[in-house]
Formats: structure tokens, sequence, C-alpha cells
């Protein structure tokens, strides 16, 4: 069990946790067996990597087990299998798929430089922290709409203090996120 501490600081102290079943991520850790394959930012790697981690890096940990887990990393998985994100990966995932979608997004992205002056609101609710998880969650697919609000509108229209633009998202939830509906303001 002690092997599994971090795991489970890990998934319950951010909100971008997902496992790919509907259950609650202590329960995700529970069923891992004694050597989960573990797989962070899309690489394989090995524990010793995950423990140098700080949880506050972490935008995103999904677990699979049994044959989901096989299926997608052969025998390695057999224990099982977590996925882990840090929040710089996810914030690439995101913006590859925003700017996809929307090219005042891409333009508003190379005029800032970076996307920290800007505010996202997904669905109605204004994200504030640990949010790079969800939103890098949004596949095309998935995505409805992204409007980019900056100057004139963007203070006549918004109160957002100090930022330079305000991105509205409206997505649908992945289904397999952990409280998606709750995460993407949905009933």
């Amino acid at each position: 069990m002690k092997k599994y501490i971090l795991v489970v600081a890990l998934a319950t102290s951010f909100l971008g946790c997902k496992p790919a079943q509907r259950i609650s991520p202590i329960e995700a850790v529970n069923k891992l067996g004694p050597n989960p394959h573990f797989i962070i930012d899309g690489q394989a790697s090995d524990k010793s990597a995950m423990q140098t981690m700080e949880a506050e890096d972490v935008a995103s940990l999904t677990t699979y087990f049994g044959k989901d887990a096989t299926t997608r990393y052969g025998d390695k998985a057999k224990d099982g299998a977590v996925e882990i994100e840090t929040k710089a990966f996810a914030k690439v995932k995101y913006q590859k798929v925003l700017k996809e979608a929307s090219s005042d997004y891409n333009k508003r992205l190379e005029v800032e430089g970076s996307d920290d002056s800007f505010q996202y609101i997904l669905n109605g609710k204004v994200l504030t922290d640990n949010y790079a998880g969800d939103l890098a969650s949004i596949t095309p697919d998935l995505l409805k709409e992204v409007k980019v609000v900056w100057g004139d509108e963007l203070n006549s229209n918004f109160n957002a203090n100090g930022k330079k633009a305000v991105v509205i998202i409206v997505a649908s939830p992945p289904k397999n996120l952990y409280n998606g509906k709750e995460k993407f303001n949905q009933k």
C-alpha cells in the first residue's frame, strides 16, 4: 500500500483526474495491481519518474484496468496503467485544438506569445485553477464553438481583471472524464 501513497496523493490533489471507468480517484488507485505501467506525457515511464513529480504540475491522471489496460499497452499493463499529463503537456494539447478551431485564437496567441493573460470560460463557467487537464480533454469532435474576445469588447462586456483576452468555449464533456458534467458546467 505504501507504494501507492503518491498516486493517491496525485489522484486526490487535483481536479483533472479522469479514470477511464466512472469511479472515484481513490477507487481507481485501489484497483491497480502491484506493478502498473506508467505513461507520463505520452511516453512510457517508470514509477521513479512519477515519484519525482510535484502534484501541482499534474493536469490529469487516467487509470486503466484489465483488458482495457492490456489492449492499450500490452502485457506490461497487466497490473493496470496510469497515464499522467503535466500541465505543460496539456497546455500544448488544448492550444493545438483551439488554434485549429479558431483563427482568432491562433492570432491572439501569436500576438500575446502565451495564454497566460487569457481568461478561459467553458460552457459559461469561468475557469480559474487546475483547468489544463479539462481543456486538454476536449477533442475536435467535442468542441462546438470557440469565441475570442479582446479590445473594446473585452472591456465593455467582461470583468476580466488584467486579462488581455477572454476565450469562450462551448464543448461537450468527454464520456470518461470523472465529474465531467460538473467540470463542463452541465447538469
